[in-house]
């Protein structure tokens, strides 16, 4: 059976009507590609209406769609939903839900990229190479010199006991 037809009328409508309709197809052949099973392609696709419904009221376009936007659905709307049942309001179900459908809107190139996390050794080349600029402005005569003091080296928590 289609997921979008088991949908209750409510839901499917949030859906349809919505800026992730011309994604919902793409967004079940995802889960069904990594072996979801029937319940859960379900329990994400009426999760997927309710941001829908959510992102529809906000007026938010699909392009801002990204984590920060996900976060706030969870925390500021999710806790205090008043939305016509039935409804998914369970946020581990919604929050992965999201995350399938933030990878399906990346995969056909929707939304912007997963921001890169800066890793460890990065932040001390950065850090190492401001501190070699701030000496070179000092020998150059200016006075920079309280600038050093104030780059704070990044902790190296992995060597925390």
């Amino acid at each position: 059976m289609d997921p979008l037809t088991s949908l209750s009328a409510m839901p499917k409508g949030w859906l349809l009507n919505s800026v992730l309709a011309p994604h919902a197809d793409a967004f079940v052949a995802h889960l069904k590609r990594d072996r979801y099973s029937p319940t859960t392609v379900r329990k994400y696709l009426a999760s997927l209406a309710h941001l829908a419904r959510w992102m529809t009221q906000c007026c938010l376009p699909l392009r801002l769609l990204d984590e920060r936007e996900v976060e706030r659905f969870l925390v500021r709307h999710v806790p205090h939903c008043d939305c016509p049942r039935p409804v998914i309001c369970t946020r581990s179900d919604l929050r992965a839900a999201c995350a399938h459908l933030l990878d399906v809107l990346r995969e056909r190139q929707v939304i912007a990229g997963r921001p890169q996390e800066v890793g460890h050794i990065a932040v001390t080349t950065v850090i190492s190479a401001l501190r070699a600029y701030f000496r070179y402005r000092t020998s150059c005569g200016d006075r920079v010199h309280g600038l050093l003091g104030v780059i704070a080296k990044p902790a190296h928590w992995s060597l925390a006991a």
